[in-house]
Parts: C-alpha cells; structure tokens; sequence
C-alpha cells in the first residue's frame, strides 16, 4: 500500500466496500465477514513469514513483511462496506419525500467519504507505522552483534541513514535488505 497513490487507494477501498457490501445482500452476510477475516489472517500470516525470513534471507522477508499494508485497506474497505449496507438498511418508505431519500443518500455518501479519507490518511502513514517500524526492529534484533563494528551489515541495520537511503522507507529498507544479504553470504558463501 505504500506505493499505492492516495486516488488508487481511495479507489481500492470504495470498491472493497462495494463489494462487500453486495456480497452482504447476495448472499449471507457472514460470508464477506469470513472472506475479510480469511484475508486479514492470511496477510498477517504472510507478514510473519517474512519476519521468520529476515534472519537467512533479508530480501524475500523485507517483501512479504510489506503484505502487512494490505490489512488497512481491508479494515477500510470493511467500513465502507457497513456504512453502504447501513444506508440501504435505513432506505426511507416508498412515500418518503425526495428530500428525504436524497439527504439519506447524501448521508451514507459523506460518511463512506469520510472513512475513505480517514483511511487513506492512514495508508499515508502505513509504511512508516506498520511496515517500517516492524522491518527495522526485526533487523535490529537479529542481526544485534552479528556484523563486525561499522562493516556495511551493521552500517544498513543501525544507521538512520544508509547510502544515500534515509530511515526505512521501501527503497531504504531493500538497500539494507541487499546490503544485509551481501554480508551473510560473504559470511558464508554456502547460504
């Protein structure tokens, strides 16, 4: 999610909600309920895997650690979706004034924009908090005294600033991840 831009993600998650929410009426609604909960464990199992990773490939787990994003958009997309099944709910009588159909509509509408907002404020800030955060700690703990003293290994995981990369953005974090990978193979050319 980190490289989704703000319109695509907004996008992402209006449609999930779409989705989900027809799904709601198309059929039961545990089953969009199981299909974001399957999702939901799924990328944090993916997540996991790529922290069980970091110690023996630092690349492939510094990737599938970035899956983690994915949960932010489904939490979203599973707001908009409550929020589009509650305006159809409250949907006024036959006989209710147009008015009243049309600010009922105008209602769901501003509060399904205002989770989107909400949601891609956070996705602004979602590789910051959850991935970069996650990725440099489990760097931190695993490689701690394992390279020598300002060798590239230590420099990528220590240092707030590694070759021309700044803290642990993505393209940060794959500089460190290559440069960590490069040492252990260097330390033992069999990995």
């Amino acid at each position: 999610m980190s490289r989704l831009p703000a319109p695509a993600a907004a996008l992402a998650v209006a449609l999930i909600g779409v989705g989900l929410a027809w799904l709601a009426f198309k059929t039961h609604w545990l089953i969009p309920v199981a299909i974001v909960g399957l999702l939901a464990i799924t990328t944090v199992a993916v997540s996991a895997a790529g922290r069980a990773r970091i110690p023996h490939d630092p690349v492939r787990g510094v990737r599938l650690m970035a899956w983690r994003a994915v949960s932010l958009l489904l939490m979203a997309g599973s707001a908009a979706a409550v929020l589009i099944a509650i305006g159809v709910w409250l949907e006024p009588a036959k006989d209710a004034s147009t008015e009243t159909k049309k600010l009922l509509a105008a209602s769901v509408a501003a509060l399904t924009a205002f989770i989107t907002a909400l949601s891609i404020k956070k996705a602004e800030n979602a590789d910051e908090a959850w991935i970069a955060k996650g990725v440099k700690s489990a760097f931190e703990k695993e490689f701690r005294g394992r390279f020598a003293e300002n060798s590239r290994g230590q420099r990528a995981v220590f240092e707030g600033s590694f070759e021309g990369n700044e803290g642990w953005g993505p393209s940060a974090r794959r500089a460190r991840a290559d440069a960590v990978a490069a040492e252990l193979k260097a330390a033992d050319p069999h990995t």
